[in-house]
């Protein structure tokens, strides 16, 4: 499958792309909320909630803004993979070290209700979770 019809079906097949794909298909986190998809040969994760999608992309959102000087990205070009994955998993991890869950619906919904919303996140220490994740290390062969 070429890679255009690969993006159509996937529209088609996963009308709410969940924003913690990287984050799920590294097997490090979870959510109630996941659906994983098998597209062709491929693999990806919807979520079963436009409330929790919208959500998740709006943390998302607010941390990248704040998270770019950290990851060295300017605005308009898209975020390569290794630093998709930092923003991910080091936000995650940072919120997960101050409410103790893996689930990530439960992570966010903890979070925003303990600190009364996005704009009251810790974002120093969210920013400190992204600086220092370290993702999988390399296979040697």
């Amino acid at each position: 499958m070429d890679e255009e019809r690969f993006k159509e079906a996937s529209k088609e097949l996963n009308p709410l792309p969940c924003p913690f794909e990287k984050a799920i298909l590294s097997r490090r986190w979870r959510c109630r909320k996941a659906r994983r998809i098998n597209i062709a040969e491929r693999e990806a994760v919807g979520c079963t909630s436009a409330a929790a999608q919208r959500r998740c992309t709006a943390y998302l959102d607010i941390l990248l803004e704040k998270a770019r000087f950290v990851l060295r990205h300017t605005h308009g070009e898209e975020l390569p993979h290794g630093k998709a994955m930092r923003l991910q998993g080091g936000g995650l991890s940072a919120l997960r070290e101050e409410t103790g869950e893996d689930d990530i619906d439960i992570l966010l919904s903890k979070a925003l209700e303990r600190h009364g919303g996005l704009a009251h996140l810790p974002f120093d220490a969210l920013i400190r979770g992204i600086a220092r994740y370290q993702g999988r290390p390399r296979r040697r062969p």
